[in-house]
């Protein structure tokens, strides 16, 4: 590889493929040495976890609104319907619209607002696969989903706040969330 006056000999198959392997091994390590020295309380004070889903949202509606990649989008045309692609856009534009709905439910600390948006990054997902290949968002979509099962615990309340009746309603996260038990 050479970039100006300079040249770079990349490694083989083998040797880039023990390296990425060594990587991934030091990541982990970090990751787990990160996890043991991490203070105990910290899932339970995690309000951060609503802004990252809350980034996704804004994610996927921006990518949404952007063409795909030519390239990307002429393999992916081999494979499925036109309509299908455009649909997927749809989808991702609107998954994307609630996970910035459902960030709300997920600041108040709500497990059903937590299902939710893990459903919706799941479809986000999907919809970033289907609509142009677009697998960089997708990492980001997964990594969001895996930063939010991590932290599962803090999201404990069933319920939205102090009901009066049986059998009342309020709405946060973008569903109707029954309040009586």
């Amino acid at each position: 590889m050479k970039a100006g006056g300079f040249g770079i000999l990349l490694p083989g198959a083998k040797i880039g493929t023990a390296l990425t392997a060594a990587g991934l091994l030091d990541l982990t390590s970090a990751a787990m040495v990160l996890y043991v020295l991490m203070p105990a309380d910290l899932v339970q004070n995690l309000p951060h976890a609503a802004g990252i889903v809350l980034l996704a949202g804004v994610l996927l509606l921006v990518s949404g609104s952007l063409p795909a990649e030519q390239s990307r989008l002429g393999v992916l045309r081999d494979l499925l319907p036109l309509s299908f692609i455009e649909v997927s856009h749809l989808v991702g534009s609107i998954a994307g619209l609630f996970l910035i709905v459902v960030a709300r439910g997920l600041y108040r600390k709500l497990y059903r607002a937590w299902v939710m948006a893990m459903a919706l990054i799941a479809l986000g997902l999907l919809a970033s696969l289907l609509k142009g290949l677009d697998w960089e968002e997708s990492l980001s979509m997964l990594a969001t989903m895996a930063v939010l099962g991590l932290f599962r615990p803090a999201f404990y309340q069933a319920r939205c706040g102090q009901r009066k009746h049986r059998g009342e309603h309020c709405a946060d996260g973008g569903q109707v969330i029954s309040c009586c038990r």
